[in-house]
C-alpha cells in the first residue's frame, strides 16, 4: 500500500469546515480512483466533530505509517524536506477561508519536490473513477497548460452540466456564465467543443505545481468567491493557457456550506457581503478603468434583483459591503499617497 501512494506524483487537497459528511463522502470516492494519489486534508478550525470524524476515517481506510497528522499550520509550512504520506490531515487553527484554508495545504504539498500535480478539489464532491487519470493525462500531453478544469455535474442529475471546464465572465456586467451549463454530459464529452475559458471553475482545479511555484498561491484577500477568477487572470500573465478536460467528471452537491441549497438567511447575508466586495475588489485589481460604472451599475442590478426576490433583509448587507469596499479604496490611496511623499521627501 504504501509503495502505491509514494509512486504517485499527484496529490487531492480538500478544505473542510463543519461539513465533515461532505468531505468523508468526497474521500470515498477518490479510493475509487483507478490512479493513486496522495491526499491531503485541512480542516478550517470547524467547530463539530470534523476533525474526529475524518481521523477516525482515515484510520480505518489507511494504516498507522500512510496517515500524517498535524494540528498547527505553523508545522505544516515550516517543515522541511517533507514526504508526503498517502493521507494528510492539517488543522489549520482558524477559519481561513477558502484561499486561506487551501494555502495552508499547497505550501505544506510544495515543500514536497516529488509532487507534480496537485487537485484542489471542492469538498461537496464525488469524482469519477477515472478523473484523475484523464486530467494526468491531458496535463502529460501538453506542457503549456497551466490548469484544468474538469466537467462538472449536478450531483442530483448526473447527465447535466454544472459548469463544463470553466466560466466565461463579463467585466463590465461581472456577470458569470457557467460553460455549457444545463447540457448533456453524454452528449457534449462525445463531441468536445474548442472553447476559449475566462477561468476555470474553482469546484475542482487541477494545477501544476511548477506554476504554483512560479504564480504563488491564492489570494487570501477575497476570503470566498473570486478566488480562480484572480487566479487565472494571474496566470494568463505569465502566458500560460488554462484548459478543459472533457473525460474528467466530478458530480458536484454544490454550495451547502454557504446557502447554495437552501434559504438560511445568515448564511445568504454572508454569501451576499463576500460575493459584493470581491466583485468590486477584483474589478479594482483587473479593471481598474471600469471601476466606477462596475459599482454603480452592479449596485442598481443587484438593489433591483432583491427587491423582486423580495429578500430585503439582504440590503443592508449590500450597503455595508459597498461601505467597508469604498474604507478600503481609500485607506490603500492613502497608504500610496503618503509612500509616494515619503519618497520624495528622500
Amino acid at each position: 500500500m504504501v509503495d502505491k501512494y509514494l509512486s504517485t506524483n499527484i496529490v487531492v487537497l480538500v478544505l473542510n469546515w463543519q461539513t465533515w459528511q461532505e468531505t468523508i463522502a468526497c474521500l470515498a470516492s477518490l479510493q475509487q480512483l483507478v490512479q493513486p494519489v496522495r491526499i491531503v486534508v485541512c480542516d478550517n478550525a470547524s467547530t463539530n466533530d470534523s476533525v474526529a470524524e475524518i481521523k477516525a476515517w482515515a484510520s480505518q481506510h489507511y494504516t498507522d505509517t500512510d496517515i500524517t497528522l498535524i494540528n498547527n499550520k505553523n508545522e505544516a509550512v515550516n517543515t522541511s524536506n517533507v514526504l508526503l504520506t498517502a493521507f494528510t490531515l492539517i488543522e489549520t487553527g482558524g477559519n481561513l477561508g477558502f484561499a486561506g484554508g487551501n494555502n495552508i495545504g499547497l505550501q505544506h504539498i510544495l515543500l514536497s519536490r516529488e509532487i507534480d500535480y496537485v487537485w484542489v478539489l471542492n469538498n461537496d464532491t464525488v469524482v469519477d473513477k477515472y478523473a484523475i487519470q484523464q486530467l494526468s493525462q491531458h496535463m502529460d500531453n501538453d506542457e503549456n497548460i497551466a490548469i484544468l478544469g474538469s466537467t462538472v455535474a449536478e450531483y442530483d442529475h448526473p447527465d447535466r452540466i454544472e459548469a463544463a471546464g470553466g466560466c466565461h465572465y463579463s467585466p463590465l456586467l461581472t456577470r458569470v456564465s457557467n460553460h455549457l451549463q444545463g447540457h448533456s454530459v453524454k452528449a457534449v464529452c462525445a463531441q468536445p467543443p474548442a472553447v476559449q475559458l475566462d477561468y476555470v471553475y474553482g469546484a475542482a482545479m487541477f494545477i501544476r505545481t511548477q506554476v504554483l511555484e512560479k504564480v504563488g498561491l491564492l489570494n487570501e484577500e477575497y476570503f470566498l468567491f473570486y478566488e480562480e477568477l484572480d487566479y487565472t487572470q494571474r496566470i494568463k500573465k505569465y502566458h500560460y493557457q488554462i484548459a478543459w478536460c472533457p473525460q474528467s467528471i466530478v458530480y458536484h452537491k454544490g454550495g451547502a456550506s454557504i446557502g447554495g441549497r437552501g434559504q438560511n438567511k445568515e448564511k445568504l447575508k454572508f454569501a451576499t457581503y463576500y460575493e459584493t466586495i470581491n466583485t468590486l475588489r477584483f474589478t479594482a485589481h483587473f479593471y481598474p478603468l471600469l471601476l466606477p460604472a462596475v459599482a454603480i451599475l452592479r449596485l442598481s442590478l443587484k438593489m433591483l434583483f432583491l427587491a423582486f426576490r423580495r429578500h430585503f433583509f439582504l440590503l443592508p448587507t449590500l450597503i455595508t459591503a459597498y461601505s467597508h469596499f469604498l474604507y478600503e479604496l481609500i485607506t490603500k490611496k492613502n497608504g500610496k499617497h503618503l509612500k509616494n511623499n515619503n519618497k520624495n521627501k528622500k
